[in-house]
């Protein structure tokens, strides 16, 4: 415990003297907790949070980091030890001086929307979501204005438990985001993220831990790059038990001068045996000057799997252009449709049916 809180101390010291840190706008942690939505300039997603059922028993409870219990902090401490976690991730972390638990209670089938205003306050939300629970959980990105933002959201699922996270990404802004997840026995996650990276930057990592057996996760992804935007994502199923499974969907759409790099990964453990995994990135150009690298890759360390990956890259149709201009629409209308029936069947992941509805008609109409 004294080596974990040793390693995040230095980890604070560090990211403190990156001189692109001084000027970020934060708000006192318990003033966000009360703060009306006019003062965060977005919707109060804790005030969303503390309403949480028109039961007489609460489904879950918030709560800050001193309030926590000590085993939730000290899950916390023990995920910043986390192999697969980027240098842009440990510092974001460290960086994190306001750390919120959503513990979820056992047996529980909630769902959830949020408004995500914690990208101003450089914040972690820590989502504990105990044993025989289901939560699906909306999650819209909001990124104030001229700022870059940052948040990290950390999942441990007890056994049986199962997560939804339908990601809808913040359109035209600057930031990073990652969500990673910790699976015991028998746990399921399913991960949709959808949207439009336009702002300058973007980092964005998605990654789920096997770490017992028989659980099963899906990572599925589905954005255009527009503008002069340049992004990095992160794939990542690290399969460390035996018998879990799971997929990655990529579909990515590059316009304008958009430069992006994907990296997908399968990760299987010495003791991952009878793991069932694949990873696909489909990738459609409609500029000559956009530029999507997908990277499949797979490190597998033992035998009795079976794990394999694949990727496309193509252009948009010529003939459907044609096609659809001559039943009455312009060029640019018929482009915008072939693209948006590139990224439609990412909906049909989603179980949810109040999300998928919801996201068909705002992403598709």
């Amino acid at each position: 415990m004294q080596e974990l809180q040793k390693t995040q101390k230095q980890l604070e010291e560090k990211a403190h003297d990156l001189s692109w840190t001084r000027d970020v706008k934060t708000w006192p942690w318990d003033d966000l907790l009360d703060a009306p939505v006019d003062e965060l300039q977005a919707i109060n997603v804790v005030k969303q949070l503390k309403r949480s059922s028109d039961d007489q028993r609460p489904k879950f409870k918030v709560t800050t980091w001193s309030d926590a219990p000590r085993r939730l902090q000290n899950q916390y401490l023990q995920s910043l030890h986390d192999v697969s976690l980027h240098k842009i991730d440990m510092l974001q972390r460290s960086l994190s001086s306001n750390v919120m638990f959503v513990h979820v209670y056992e047996g529980q089938d909630i769902s959830l929307e949020l408004m995500n205003t914690f990208f101003a306050q450089w914040a972690t939300v820590v989502f504990v979501v105990e044993k025989n629970t289901r939560l699906a959980l909306l999650d819209t990105h909001v990124v104030p204005s001229q700022q870059f933002g940052a948040y990290s959201c950390v999942f441990f699922l007890a056994e049986h438990a199962h997560v939804e996270h339908i990601v809808r990404m913040a359109d035209g802004a600057s930031y990073h985001s990652s969500a990673v997840f910790y699976l015991q026995d028998h746990a399921q996650v399913k991960i949709v993220a959808l949207g439009e990276y336009a702002g300058e930057y973007a980092y964005h990592t998605y990654a789920c831990h096997h770490v017992r057996k028989h659980s099963t996760a899906d990572i599925v992804l589905g954005a255009q790059f527009t503008g002069r935007s340049k992004s990095l994502i992160r794939l990542i199923n690290n399969h460390l038990g035996q018998h879990t499974g799971g997929d990655i969907v990529f579909k990515g759409i590059g316009r304008d001068t958009a430069k992006a790099k994907i990296d997908g990964w399968i990760m299987i453990g010495a003791a991952g045996e009878d793991t069932h995994s694949y990873l696909q990135e489909d990738v459609l150009l409609a500029s000559e000057k956009a530029s999507i690298v997908a990277e499949p890759n797979l490190e597998i360390i033992t035998n009795d799997v079976k794990a394999s990956h694949g990727a496309t890259l193509g252009t948009v149709d010529e003939q459907q252009l044609l096609y659809l201009q001559s039943r009455g629409l312009t060029k640019q209308a018929a482009e915008d449709l072939i693209l948006r029936s590139f990224l439609r069947p990412i909906t049909e992941y989603i179980t949810n049916n109040q999300w998928r509805e919801k996201i068909t008609q705002d992403y598709f109409g």
